[in-house]
């Protein structure tokens, strides 16, 4: 029986010892890193805005009037055309007078034209297929989502608005085209 306990004790001691060495290990072999520091969030702006234009010399018959013109906004853009290969040109600028690059989002949109008026609803629909709008940067390219504008950049910026000169005829009481318009969304680029 006193062999057993001997042998019971030499366990537990030995047990004990086996602990501690591999408590004495694992300090050995481990490393307590730390990171520490901070950060600094510089001032920044955001401005992206329209800089005022001047229409182009019309073409043919046509005639000007507006803009009202805010700085992120042109409302009251008007033209008057008479015959098929008047056009009415009005150039302008947009520009990120921001410190943050700046791109076009998903929510850039041309609107589609109506049109209301002349003799009968078939003539202002044939005037309406004769009649084009585009908004196009100065190089000719058409503002598309993802482009960008970089801060204290700006890029022209074209509205043309046409009676096409492919027209076969003209109406014979006014024609009111509705939905001249566009929407450009900028976000952080």
């Amino acid at each position: 029986m006193e062999n057993k306990r001997e042998v019971k004790i030499i366990a537990i001691v030995a047990l004990l010892v086996a602990v501690v060495g591999l408590s004495v290990a694992y300090a050995a072999l481990s490393t307590s890193l730390s990171i520490s520091g901070s950060a600094t969030v510089n001032s920044a702006t955001w401005q992206v805005e329209f800089i005022e234009g001047e229409w182009d010399d019309p073409v043919g018959s046509a005639v000007t009037s507006g803009p009202t013109f805010g700085v992120t906004s042109i409302t009251n853009i008007g033209a008057t055309l008479v015959k098929p290969g008047d056009k009415a040109v009005y150039r302008f600028k947009v520009k990120n007078k921001g410190s943050i690059p700046a791109k076009l989002s998903a929510n850039t949109a041309i609107g589609t034209i109506s049109c209301t008026g002349g003799a009968n609803t078939t003539e202002a629909s044939n005037t309406c297929a004769n009649i084009s709008y585009t908004l196009t940067y100065g190089d000719g390219s058409v503002p598309t989502a993802g482009d960008t504008l970089a801060a204290s950049a700006e890029k022209d910026l074209i509205l043309t608005i046409e009676f096409k000169s492919t027209a076969t005829a003209v109406p014979s009481s006014a024609v009111t085209v509705n939905g001249i318009s566009a929407t450009l969304e900028y976000i952080q680029a």
